[in-house]
């Protein structure tokens, strides 16, 4: 039975070479890849998509500064051009409509909860500010479903659950605004929401 041959050093350095040659291209390959990426990413950092996107939020953020700093006209100055520029923006719809309502234009404001609401229904806080322009027009129907609503989303929303126990003690329904003022005060709230409840319990039980 014939031997195997052994294969000659020189065949043996071609195919080292070889290798070589291949891990080489393999590393060319991988650093090109590397650099189409970066500037990938550089084309679209300079892009005006990314542009117009910074400058929304920029927009955004200005407006928020500005309500924060108790300057509303600022801020509704921005909100507007970043809800104009994004539409589908919940929080910059929620704080022009808080800016709105600061000025007075509760009308205007009205429509930014709404719109808040169409993007993101899971605001029990915006219900209770729609609750509120509604209470202000002697809507106080609309506004106790508003914030049964909200109550229905966060039922340990214990300022919405003042707001509707008082509406129902204004619309005669004395029985549901006396369970609810004694849910508020079993809850053991810090601050007024507790003085509060105590004070109108008792001037309803009280025959007041």
């Amino acid at each position: 039975m014939a031997k195997p041959k052994r294969r000659r050093a020189k065949d043996r350095k071609k195919t080292g070479l070889s290798s070589s040659s291949l891990n080489i291209a393999l590393m060319i390959g991988a650093v090109t890849a590397v650099v189409a990426l970066i500037a990938y990413a550089a084309f679209l950092t300079a892009s005006p998509l990314a542009k117009r996107a910074s400058l929304d939020k920029e927009g955004e953020s200005s407006g928020l500064v500005a309500f924060q700093a108790g300057d509303f006209d600022g801020a509704i100055e921005n909100l507007e051009k970043a809800v104009a520029d994004d539409p589908k923006d919940a929080e910059s719809h929620r704080i022009l409509g808080l800016s709105y309502e600061a000025t007075g234009k509760l009308a205007k404001a009205y429509v930014e909860y709404e719109e808040t609401l169409k993007i993101d229904p899971k605001q029990p806080e915006v219900l209770y500010n729609l609750a509120s322009i509604n209470k202000q027009a002697n809507k106080k129907k609309k506004a106790i479903g508003q914030l049964k609503d909200a109550l229905s989303i966060n039922p340990g929303f214990l300022g919405a659950k003042l707001f509707l126990a008082d509406l129902y003690s204004d619309t005669g329904d004395k029985s549901k605004a006396i369970k609810l003022y004694k849910e508020i005060i079993d809850a053991k709230p810090f601050g007024n929401v507790d003085d509060q409840a105590k004070k109108s319990l008792k001037k309803l039980e009280s025959g007041g």
